[in-house]
């Protein structure tokens, strides 16, 4: 997976996807959750500075039927649980 800030090509850890999201953990210990499109393109959800300044261990994404956004739910290497609801794309 290439990191578009910095153009590096990082392997990826461990993923977790639900309709329309995927949540990746790579390498580095960022994460990032991608949404797919009508076309099938995956988008970057922006989750603000918070999400990519802590370093991710482990993660899933999860979204009710009943609800319109998802929630993420991430530990990070301090072993805190940390939830956060997505953003949409368009």
């Amino acid at each position: 997976m290439i990191d578009e800030e910095t153009d590096n090509e990082l392997k990826i850890k461990s993923s977790s996807f639900c309709e329309p999201y995927l949540l990746v953990i790579r390498e580095d210990f960022s994460a990032v959750v991608l949404q797919v499109d009508a076309n099938g393109e995956l988008d970057e959800v922006e989750q603000g500075e918070g999400m990519s300044k802590t370093k991710w261990i482990s993660g899933c994404v999860y979204k009710a039927a009943s609800e319109l956004k998802a929630a993420v739910y991430l530990l990070d290497t301090k072993g805190t649980l940390n939830v956060r609801k997505t953003r949409t794309t368009s």
